[in-house]
């Protein structure tokens, strides 16, 4: 084992045969060696063993094991049995584990070199057997280690050669020239190592064909050449670096680019796939708004930097329509997900503009957008409806009372919680499990499925915040699905709001809500008054709006709020400073 300083025990002193190229150890009298917590590898990293072996003629004999018998058989062992190699990875026999066997069986009278690998995967075809330098075909035992999370087998027992944690002892074998790989084994790897070790054995004049002779060359600078054999190992330890890495967070796919033709597309007639029109489409932007400029280049960057351009209408006023309709209720232009010739037009466009306007020039700034918004005498005026409010203005169209909807799913579990006390305001993490009834999982899982049982959670956990919670996009949670959440197989632009019974049984009889009220405090707060310097209203046009701006910082007394009949007065002035 390279950069190795472990010193090896021998349970007794260690006896001496010919072996094929040196002096071979001999095991007797159920002796072994220690090399303590050498090779403490786990499920997830490559390792190897290669070496000579004599066997002895005992039915089965540990080569090599580091596995806790007592502790469910965790760890590895290679060992003889009936004169077939056999491997044996595991956390738990046999509920988490790899074994197999050869099916070629060793001559007890003859050296034989011998290399086993395991490449990190967890998996059946992750482990590979070779026989002097020829990979054997393995047949599997037990295959039950890559289904699981639980997968770890790092234990605490001793590296030993010769013997297994509770015996097996390798009587009247021999082994030399053993080697510890920490890295995968290829097939090209195995057999410049094998062909290294034949060399030795049966000398120089031993030929070699063209594709030996590249498995040569390809040993010889990863094993023996010091110049490449540093820059083979730089790279194993970067591997290593990365396998770590790689152990703290998931994959996440990626698009990028074609790089060897441009983006083109056709049109599809009447939407028929298989009828295609002759012209080539490049890439490009609708003709009805600003064209991308010759510093964008044709790619999702470019498109990036083309959707926030100031000059380009569209984007900002979307995304301001998109919010004010989240505070409101309802958009200034209704139909939310259509700006175009079928969508609604909207109902104060001055309003709309100034506030695309100041979007863009704060830097897209949504917190901004937000508190503009909610500062706004618009926002912060009574919802209470009048007779003259019903009569004017009855779907409130001109925003002359405040908003009054019901909230989303999410927030009305996160409101009972933060009133209730209940809430935990703890940022990141992984995806918790909350009060959820009993076999909605099971009812649509596959039978291999690894969320096919829900196993609630406990403690804080069933107290975050619902944007944690686990989300099964076949069986999603219930209390959100009734409360109008989206299932999220297809995308949801804007969501519905409806009132029904149900979603009142709910309230009142899930175990989350019934929590929440029996820790709820027995008397109301008192309700936060507004700033009293807040701004009163959103101005007409974008040089009015720089002028409030520049008033509500030099100015600290405080601003009267317009009585509700003078703004409705207003509305049917079609004055759009709210």
């Amino acid at each position: 084992m390279q950069g190795s300083n472990t010193v090896a025990k021998p349970l007794h002193p260690l006896q001496w045969t010919n072996g094929p190229s040196g002096k071979a150890a001999e095991f007797n009298d159920n002796n072994s060696i220690n090399l303590g917590q050498t090779g403490d590898y786990d499920h997830n990293q490559a390792f190897g063993f290669s070496f000579w072996i004599k066997p002895p003629k005992t039915k089965s004999a540990s080569i090599i094991s580091k596995m806790d018998v007592q502790n469910k058989h965790r760890g590895y062992n290679f060992y003889i049995e009936d004169r077939q190699l056999v491997i044996h990875i595991s956390n738990e026999t046999p509920k988490r584990a790899l074994k197999a066997r050869t099916n070629t069986q060793l001559d007890t009278d003859s050296w034989t070199h011998v290399i086993v690998s395991y490449n990190g995967s967890g998996q059946r075809n992750g482990l590979k057997i070779f026989i002097n330098g020829e990979a054997q075909r393995l047949k599997t035992l037990i295959n039950s280690l890559k289904d699981s999370k639980e997968r770890s087998i790092k234990n605490k027992a001793p590296f030993l050669i010769g013997a297994r944690h509770d015996g097996y002892d390798f009587n009247g074998g021999a082994l030399l020239n053993l080697v510890i790989h920490e890295k995968h084994i290829t097939n090209d790897d195995a057999f410049a190592i094998s062909l290294d070790q034949m060399l030795k054995h049966r000398g120089d004049h031993h030929k070699l064909g063209d594709k030996p002779m590249e498995a040569a060359q390809a040993y010889y600078f990863e094993s023996i050449d010091p110049k490449s054999k540093a820059t083979y190992a730089e790279i194993a330890q970067l591997n290593k670096s990365k396998v770590d890495l790689q152990k703290h967070g998931h994959y996440s796919l990626v698009m990028q680019e074609k790089s060897n033709s441009a983006p083109s597309a056709q049109i599809l007639i009447r939407g028929q796939y298989n009828v295609k029109d002759e012209e080539i489409l490049s890439a490009g932007t609708p003709a009805s708004l600003p064209p991308m400029t010759d510093t964008m280049p044709k790619n999702r960057l470019g498109l990036g930097i083309w959707l926030t351009d100031p000059a380009n209408p569209l984007p900002a006023r979307v995304t301001v329509n998109r919010y004010w309709g989240y505070i409101f209720g309802r958009g200034i232009v209704e139909s939310v997900g259509d700006f175009g010739v079928m969508g609604t037009r909207p109902t104060h466009p001055k309003l709309l503009d100034w506030l695309t306007v100041d979007f863009v020039e704060n830097g897209w700034d949504i917190q901004h957008l937000i508190r503009t918004i909610v500062n706004s005498s618009t926002y912060r005026q009574s919802a209470v409806l009048s007779a003259e409010k019903m009569a004017n203005d009855p779907d409130n169209n001109y925003f002359s009372r405040g908003p009054r909807y019901r909230l989303d799913a999410e927030q009305i579990r996160d409101l009972a919680l933060s009133a209730s006390g209940l809430l935990r305001k703890q940022l990141g993490g992984p995806s918790v499990k909350p009060y959820q009834p009993e076999k909605i999982w099971e009812s649509v899982a596959m039978p291999t499925s690894n969320t096919r049982f829900y196993k609630r959670d406990s403690g804080d956990k069933l107290y975050r915040r619902s944007m944690y919670t686990f989300w099964k996009r076949t069986a999603h949670h219930p209390t959100m699905d009734i409360l109008n959440a989206p299932a999220r197989e297809v995308t949801c632009v804007q969501r519905e709001l409806t009132n029904t019974p149900l979603q009142a049984f709910v309230v009142m009889n899930d175990p989350q809500f019934i929590e929440c009220s029996r820790n709820s405090p027995t008397k109301p707060s008192k309700m936060a008054k507004p700033r009293a310097n807040a701004p009163t209203g959103l101005p007409s046009d974008c040089s009015a709006a720089r002028s409030l701006r520049m008033k509500s910082k030099s100015s600290k007394k405080p601003t009267r709020r317009p009585s509700p009949d003078s703004r409705t007065s207003q509305i049917r002035q079609k004055n759009w400073s709210l």
